[in-house]
């Protein structure tokens, strides 16, 4: 019998897929027990107990951007033929939802016609309604605009620059808690808000990694299991020891930042284990 390999799709990162989406529902159901009224903190015994069985769950959406840096990058074709075929598969349910969430709230909150009408002019701004998971739309056209600037780059760099811009991005995860103890680092002040390493921070190091993967191979099983816990005691730690003296679920979560190095870690680890999956093979259509 003729075994040909089932070509259409990539099934590790079809499973990457869903386990992103498994992740992000685990950790939005998870709110309701470490979060109480005016983002309090709820100090129970459950609280720890959900820092070791959550804290994995922060790599959801940074395993989505780094499967998005893996088939994009670099980018093929026009930058208008990119910009179309992504911005119109995003642009018209992002401004569908936003305007359907504003005429909600008329009937959920009684809000007047005139201030459902300003929720729809505040969508340029910020949300339009408050609508806090849109953020990540938000995000997600930043790093579409970006993608033709650095794919020249991409295609050409080799891989000890590409390491360098990462282990650069890298230190960036380190900034929120330097920041505990040095509010202002690296030329930070109430004038600049673009200190040092600004530009190599935030989720396009996670598209880059994505192309590294793809590029230069994974990190082998027993390295990233390695490499995964590495990143996940001190996730664990963090939340654990913050849950007795964090004023707000806000200064709890310092250590769930989904850009800080612990997750990137987590996140680097996930993606090349997955990616050790095999392809699965079937039967060609023409032994059936």
């Amino acid at each position: 019998t003729n075994i040909v390999l089932a070509r259409e799709r990539n099934f590790s990162m079809d499973v990457l897929r869903v386990l992103a989406c498994i992740l992000v529902m685990w950790q939005h159901a998870s709110e309701y027990y470490y979060i109480g009224p005016n983002l309090s903190v709820v100090r129970e015994a459950g609280t720890y107990v959900l820092g070791f069985i959550n804290s994995a769950s922060r790599i959801c959406v940074p395993l989505f951007v780094m499967i998005s840096g893996y088939f994009l990058l670099p980018m093929k074709g026009t930058t208008g033929d990119f910009f179309k075929k992504r911005f119109t598969r995003i642009l018209f349910p992002f401004l569908f939802w936003c305007v359907a969430y504003a005429v909600y709230y008329v009937f959920y909150n009684g809000d007047s016609i005139s201030t459902c009408l300003t929720h729809v002019a505040h969508i340029f701004v910020n949300y339009g309604v408050e609508v806090g998971h849109l953020w990540y739309v938000y995000m997600l056209i930043g790093l579409y605009l970006i993608i033709p600037i650095i794919s020249p780059w991409l295609a050409s760099c080799s891989k000890k620059e590409l390491q360098i811009f990462l282990g650069i991005w890298v230190v960036t995860g380190f900034i929120p808690y330097i920041h505990v103890a040095y509010p202002l680092l690296w030329g930070e002040a109430s004038w600049n808000p673009t200190p040092m390493l600004y530009y190599f921070t935030g989720f396009a190091g996670f598209l880059v990694l994505g192309f590294y993967v793809k590029k230069f191979g994974a990190l082998s099983v027993w390295q990233s299991v390695a490499l995964f816990f590495a990143g996940f005691i001190p996730t664990v730690l963090i939340f654990n020891n913050m849950i007795a003296t964090a004023p707000t679920a806000v200064e709890l979560e310092l250590g769930w930042s989904f850009c800080g190095t612990n997750v990137m870690m987590m996140t680097f680890a996930i993606f090349c284990l997955v990616s050790h999956i095999p392809q699965p093979t079937r039967q060609s259509s023409a032994t059936k």
